[in-house]
């Protein structure tokens, strides 16, 4: 956390700049960094864009970090208030990262591990996929994704799992005959789960 966390100010200050000197040769010249014309109507959105932007950087930079006073590393049983809480280290969008269960209360909070619509994803797809398993076992009523509704059975999780298997199985019959361009291997890959 102290090593990632100090690098985002900068990189979004060097990011806010560059997009707002593309946005003042796009209010200048009525086109987008692409020569694409922009209407008046697309320039209006891209300069609120650029404001809430530069509202998110300022607030970004005033943030004081607090770092926890506790960590775990595969799991973490804490008692608090009659409940129990289960703090999971898995692989979701960064290696690592936490989910949580209550088993009392059948609820299981799965941060980006699980995503709506769009599955939110890094490699390594398989670790993704053996997760969402796990995941899948657990006695849970309600599912609560990183992104998207609450889910109330088990369908979604196990929608997302056979989509990073099907990409990891498709990826790997692509290389096994030979395919080694990325081209080829997309167009090999037919990512269709068969839910």
């Amino acid at each position: 956390m102290l090593n990632t966390a100090n690098p985002w100010p900068p990189e979004l200050a060097a990011i806010l700049r560059k997009d707002q000197a593309d946005l003042d040769t796009e209010m200048s010249t009525g086109r987008d960094s692409d020569e694409e014309i922009r209407s008046a109507e697309e320039r209006r959105k891209d300069k609120e864009v650029m404001r809430l932007e530069r509202n998110f950087l300022t607030e970004s930079m005033n943030i004081k970090c607090a770092y926890p006073d506790l960590t775990y590393d595969d799991k973490l049983v804490l008692h608090h208030g009659g409940r129990e809480f289960r703090f999971i280290s898995m692989t979701a969008d960064a290696r690592g990262a936490t989910i949580l269960y209550l088993p009392k209360e059948k609820i299981l909070v799965t941060g980006d591990l699980l995503s709506y619509p769009i599955p939110y994803f890094t490699p390594p797809l398989s670790e993704r996929a053996k997760n969402l398993r796990i995941q899948a076992q657990f006695d849970a009523d309600v599912i609560i994704p990183g992104c998207g509704p609450a889910w109330h059975d088990k369908d979604f999780v196990s929608l997302e799992a056979e989509l990073f298997e099907t990409i990891v199985s498709q990826v790997g019959q692509a290389v096994q005959q030979g395919m080694v361009m990325v081209e080829e291997v997309q167009n090999a890959a037919k990512v269709e789960p068969s839910v």
